[in-house]
């Protein structure tokens, strides 16, 4: 006697379809970036913005742990 097999993948036409209101919010969320009011860093700026997120990173690696007590 052969096992029965069960096919366990999803087709294209049997996933469920996207939700109006996600659809809304994708584009509202889209909606509020204006690219022609983006404007390039410096090569300081970048440094200064790198050192703040090591930093952040450390100290959040140091709350989490208990180091900082």
């Amino acid at each position: 006697m052969t096992p029965k097999t069960s096919i366990t993948s999803i087709a294209a036409e049997d996933a469920p379809k996207g939700s109006i209101l996600s659809l809304l919010a994708g584009h509202f969320i889209g909606g509020g970036f204006d690219s022609a009011e983006c404007e390039p860093i410096s090569d300081s700026e970048f440094k200064v913005l790198m050192a703040v997120v090591v930093v952040a990173a450390i100290a959040f690696g140091c709350i989490v742990n208990g180091w900082l007590i």
